[in-house]
């Protein structure tokens, strides 16, 4: 497949619209978080308006708050859970897709406008995932951001999926899904690679996104203990005091 990212946290608002309408993939999916449920619908009317054959999918954690229903008034289908094995397995059908090609994970409208739904999408062992690929993303932008607020490049990433606790207010996955930890020398490989791919900007410091990156001391201790080996990196993380 020939893949492209588009990501809006990269673009001025402006700019982000202006590429949108120069879209023209067969397939797209649109991702994001409770408070990107607006722009997401917004993309999707953009891409559809110049790229009118275009198969619209939503994604992401924003999809759990909304009723499909809705959604579906934009996309043609909405992916429930995680995407590395359920999209593979749809696009070994051919577009128009049929009611017999969704595997587990989807929701879609048939054409008399009848709701159907394959559940959840089954979690993926995150351990055995190749490192992201990063060659699709404007990490130069990313890195020149970080850099003129905080001084120096910083680079974010995500260690673990999942989260122990079950906060109400929280869209991600509300203690619903396992938290499942990549092995700590994976991700010290992945900080290794950035660092060397993206040496001009002279890289060395990663900030944890991982909603529940303390909750195990053994993983935690035996990521402190690769990257002391290192040592080299600095980091940061986002964990709760209790």
């Amino acid at each position: 497949y020939n893949v492209s990212i588009v990501d809006s946290g990269a673009w001025g608002q402006k700019e982000y619209w202006r590429i949108l309408e120069e879209v023209k993939g067969d397939i797209i999916g649109i991702g994001g978080t409770i408070v990107q449920l607006k722009s997401m619908v917004q993309s999707a009317r953009i891409i559809r308006k110049n790229n009118p054959n275009a198969w619209i999918f939503f994604a992401g954690r924003g999809v759990l708050s909304i009723d499909s229903a809705v959604l579906l008034q934009y996309a043609d289908a909405i992916l429930i859970g995680e995407g590395e094995d359920a999209v593979p397995e749809l696009l070994e059908h051919e577009i128009p897709f049929n009611d017999s090609s969704f595997p587990a994970g989807w929701v879609w409208k048939d054409n008399s406008g009848e709701l159907h739904s394959t559940g959840l999408a089954p979690m993926v062992d995150i351990s055995e995932l190749p490192l992201p690929a990063w060659s699709l993303y404007p990490i130069d932008k990313y890195l020149q951001f970080t850099q003129s607020i905080r001084g120096f490049p910083v680079m974010h990433i995500m260690s673990s999926r999942g989260c122990v606790h079950n906060c109400t207010f929280c869209d991600y996955e509300s203690g619903r899904v396992q938290v499942r930890r990549r092995p700590a020398e994976h991700v010290v490989d992945e900080m290794q690679e950035l660092s060397e791919r993206y040496s001009r900007f002279g890289l060395k410091d990663f900030y944890f996104f991982d909603p529940s990156f303390m909750s195990s001391r053994k993983w935690s201790k035996q990521l402190y203990t690769e990257l002391s080996n290192i040592g080299k990196f600095n980091w940061g993380c986002l964990a709760r005091v209790d």
